[in-house]
């Protein structure tokens, strides 16, 4: 059954990509200043700090080559995960996307239109290493477009995302609406791990779930 062409409920988050090419320079001045915060603690509240151990902020934007996405991390140790399939275990974010919203708004599982990527910064945060886990026939490494400046232990980027890394379309783009959530994964050990998870969605359980995330408009 199709949804609501509102998106995803309220409370799952509701995110607005403004339309604009940013320059990747890890300078945020042409960006409108509309902060979210990446505030849910999602798993792993056990070895979680608080806002000093892990905390986060981002903005979106679009143009017709891509998604954009502005991102400030503060963190108390950095340690990033191991490259490909398992860098989700360590510092580094995950970005989901539903590319057809209303067709599959019902299901409970994660299916072809589904994507999650990763991204971190390696050992050194001197290079952006992307993996795509969804769709699982679509699983492999990928070089998101990028620019890093370091914080401390943390770190503000720039990112940029073909629609290509999304199969998206021309008339997929043209819906304008998206399921959407974005997670930063924390590991303040030297064994890889994926020790805390803050996320966008106070709904969101695991990482297949589409029904859990939030949505994504691109503003005109």
């Amino acid at each position: 059954a199709a949804g609501d062409s509102a998106g995803r409920p309220e409370a799952n988050g509701r995110f607005v990509a403004t339309a604009l090419t940013p320059r990747l320079d890890a300078d945020f001045g042409e960006w409108p200043n509309r902060w979210t915060a990446v505030n849910v603690l999602a798993q792993g509240a056990e070895n979680y700090g608080g806002p000093a151990d892990l905390s986060g902020q981002f903005q979106l934007a679009w143009d017709a080559q891509g998604l954009y996405l502005a991102l400030q991390v503060s963190d108390d140790r950095y340690r990033s995960g191991p490259p490909g399939t398992d860098l989700w275990q360590g510092d580094g974010l995950e970005l989901h996307l539903d590319r057809q919203l209303q067709a599959d708004f019902s299901n409970a599982a994660a299916d072809g239109d589904d994507y999650q990527v990763g991204v971190s910064f390696g050992p050194q945060r001197d290079a952006a290493r992307g993996y795509r886990w969804l769709p699982t026939g679509a699983e492999g490494a990928f070089t998101p477009g990028s620019a890093l400046r370091i914080n401390g232990e943390g770190y503000d980027a720039e990112l940029f995302f073909p629609w290509t890394i999304f199969d998206m379309t021309s008339s997929d783009l043209a819906t304008r609406k998206f399921g959407f959530i974005l997670s930063l994964n924390d590991n303040d050990g030297d064994t890889p791990a994926q020790q805390s998870v803050l996320t966008t969605s106070a709904q969101r359980t695991t990482y297949n779930r589409p029904s859990e995330w939030g949505t994504l408009i691109l503003a005109q």
